[in-house]
């Protein structure tokens, strides 16, 4: 199986993209959600709220794996970085990583999405911050 390299897994991760987090569910089933990120080259950092059955899910096991995977597209070969370790999760951090990548994912704020930063800021205590820092990254590249 083919690795991407250091600098393929950078410029790989600079584009935006969804990540799928996996973690161990309340009932230790397996479960795995869409979640935006930073990668800052040796921690991925995410965001969620304090009410969320994923918060619940990592403050019981902070084991979890974050994979982001490329588009399936005649342009892109099959590729994906995988990020395993145990998330920390903090209560302070989360509005400054909102308000970082907010623009990256939402480049076009549509009319339903002008508000959404100040609803963010208006709840900034709410929101955790979670952060991987990976035991192991794992990478596929079809060659």
């Amino acid at each position: 199986m083919a690795k991407l390299s250091e600098a393929e897994i950078e410029d790989f991760l600079a584009e935006t993209r969804v990540g799928t987090l996996a973690y161990t569910g309340l009932g230790g089933a397996p479960r795995a959600v869409p979640i935006w990120f930073d990668w800052d080259g040796s921690v991925v950092r995410m965001f969620t709220f304090e009410a969320t059955p994923k918060l619940k899910c990592l403050q019981k096991n902070p084991m979890a794996s974050l994979v982001v995977a490329a588009h399936i597209v005649a342009h892109e070969r099959e590729h994906w970085v995988a990020f395993d370790g145990e998330v920390r999760i903090s209560e302070k951090g989360g509005i400054e990583l909102v308000e970082k990548i907010l623009p990256r994912y939402w480049t076009e704020m549509d009319a339903r999405r002008r508000g959404i930063l100040e609803q963010f800021r208006n709840n900034a205590e709410l929101i955790r911050l979670l952060e991987l820092t990976p035991s192991a990254i794992r990478s596929y590249l079809e060659r």
